[in-house]
């Protein structure tokens, strides 16, 4: 009799959730300012890392990758002559949820879920006729589509690696909302 801890689709529940949840933070946070929302979201992706060192073998491959990235970041403040600590520690926030993405198949549902949810909540914003400049509070239209193209990538991703069928509907709505947006991303996406 398997364990609960040790069953596979147990431990796929808990990067999902990370998953879901950081970007359902994250759109929140677009549209609000709540610095203690804002430490939790960020402290999402510490958690990701964290997990990964916890659950799998790392390769000495991913501590080169990891320590470039830094390595760049660092030289990229100094030439800038943005030294800031903060900032780095922000930029590394990343890795963990995209260490995440590589390491772990995520439950169909719930990454559904997430996609669902964006489309909704942009078509929300369509239907009541909203600005698309006014939508976020510290960015413009221009990232609408990014946005949206980061988490249906993740969607896509997901269906892939779990050897689900890919549907193009998905895709369609959000190049409807990306036109909507008529941002220089969206008419790239376009």
């Amino acid at each position: 009799m398997r364990t609960l801890i040790r069953d596979p689709e147990y431990e796929t529940l808990w990067p999902s959730l990370l998953i879901v949840i950081y970007y359902l933070l994250e759109l929140y946070l677009r549209t609000i300012k709540n610095d203690s929302l804002f430490l939790i979201w960020a402290s999402l992706g510490y958690i990701g890392i964290i997990y990964i060192l916890l659950k799998t073998h790392i390769r000495l491959s991913y501590v080169f990758i990891i320590t470039f990235i830094i390595s760049c970041m660092l030289l990229s403040s100094l030439f800038v002559g943005n030294i800031g600590l903060l900032g780095i520690f922000f930029n590394i926030h990343y890795l963990g949820i995209s260490l995440i993405l590589c390491k772990f198949k995520l439950k169909v549902k719930l990454i559904s879920f997430l996609i669902y949810a964006y489309i909704i909540f942009f078509l929300y914003h369509i239907f009541i006729n909203i600005d698309p400049n006014e939508l976020f509070l510290q960015s413009s239209r221009n990232h609408i589509s990014t946005v949206l193209l980061s988490v249906l990538v993740i969607y896509y991703i997901t269906m892939f690696k779990n050897n689900k069928r890919i549907y193009v509907l998905p895709a369609l709505i959000i190049l409807l909302i990306s036109s909507w947006s008529m941002s220089r991303s969206a008419v790239v996406t376009l």
